[in-house]
């Protein structure tokens, strides 16, 4: 599994990245991460609205009796590869048609930290990066189409 294997954090690693993370990332539509709650006999796909170090907010595409405490299992996508996680319900409310909620995601153990913060860490650098108009990002090579994203403290992403 990538998000097991990928990185090979170490606990120091894992307690100072955390404290980094502390923030909430708004996942954009653009962005290929996907959720499948699964709770009791129901399955359904929800929409990442934020993600943190220790939680995610979503919306689900339909009205949910959830209650806070109702512990719940995650199946997050990340393109195609799948992290799993259980997680507990903070909070929830219905609007529009829909069940908006916070969950905590429980990671007891340092694997579960480990592949949890590999997903964490690709949302939070693309939710500081912003996407330059092709005018500032002029194509060096004809026939190539040429992405810049530009964040903070001058960082810049070409692709």
């Amino acid at each position: 599994m990538l998000f097991r294997r990928l990185f090979n954090f170490r606990s120091e690693e894992i307690q100072q990245a955390e404290r980094r993370l502390i923030s909430r990332y708004t996942v954009t539509p653009e962005f290929p991460l996907s959720l499948r709650v699964k709770m009791e006999a129901n399955e359904i796909d929800a929409t990442v609205v934020d993600l943190s170090g220790g939680g995610v907010g979503l919306s689900l595409g339909k009205v949910f009796e959830l209650q806070v405490g109702q512990s719940v299992r995650l199946e997050f996508r990340l393109d195609d590869e799948p992290f799993h996680a259980r997680a507990t319900v903070r909070h929830a409310r219905v609007k529009d048609g829909r069940t908006h909620c916070g969950l905590a995601v429980d990671l007891d153990d340092l694997e579960g930290r480990k592949a949890y913060l590999q997903l964490l860490i690709p949302v939070s650098i693309g939710c500081s990066l912003a996407r330059v108009a092709l005018s500032r990002a002029p194509i060096e090579e004809p026939g190539l189409e040429r992405l810049v994203f530009e964040g903070e403290s001058n960082s810049r992403m070409i692709v």
